[in-house]
């Protein structure tokens, strides 16, 4: 005979089994969502890079060299010869600063397991923009269209025994998008 101590903690299992069921389909619900977010983004993107005759392909041509990632390989992927802006994705806007005048923003990027960091001088709009963006202060993705004039390389020790590239980018910020903004399908 189950006593009330029991038939509440069968009712207690039930409760759980059913809500572990429900996870599954309401986490798939969730990934397939981000994934057309995530794809709607992309192709906001490549829209906002053709709008200003962006090249938007840099970084598959890096990733397809075969050997460690010089200077003079971003140079010739990121400042354009013919004076077209780039299309550059990053993971955060790290800083705002006014130096003689003029802004600036600092962002971080990755390419090809390196870390690329961007100085871009930036309108007083789009500093605006950036500062009031609901997202600022976590890791938000963007994406920029930027015309790049000059790229520097630093080394840096990262722990003991490692040490870690890094590039850095500077020039014009054109455009810009981000992540958060793209709604949900």
């Amino acid at each position: 005979m189950l006593t009330k101590l029991s038939y509440f903690i069968l009712f207690i299992g039930f409760v759980i089994s059913v809500s572990s069921c429900n996870e599954a389909p309401n986490k798939a619900k969730t990934n397939k969502a981000e994934e057309k977010r995530t794809e709607q983004f992309n192709k906001d993107a490549i829209e906002m890079a053709l709008k200003y005759n962006a090249i938007y392909n840099w970084e598959d041509k890096l990733r397809a060299i075969d050997r460690d990632i010089y200077s003079i390989d971003l140079e010739d992927n990121l400042i354009s010869k013919d004076g077209r802006p780039v299309l550059i994705k990053v993971t955060s806007v790290r800083d705002i600063v006014r130096l003689n005048n003029k802004y600036n923003i600092f962002l971080i990027g990755e390419i090809a397991g390196e870390t690329l960091s961007i100085r871009l001088e930036a309108t007083p709009e789009q500093v605006e923009v950036i500062k009031n963006h609901p997202n600022m202060y976590e890791e938000e993705y963007a994406a920029i269209i930027a015309q790049i004039s000059s790229i520097r390389y630093r080394r840096y020790e990262k722990d003991e025994n490692e040490w870690s590239n890094w590039f850095i980018a500077d020039g014009r910020c054109i455009d810009l998008l981000f992540y958060s903004d793209i709604k949900s399908p």
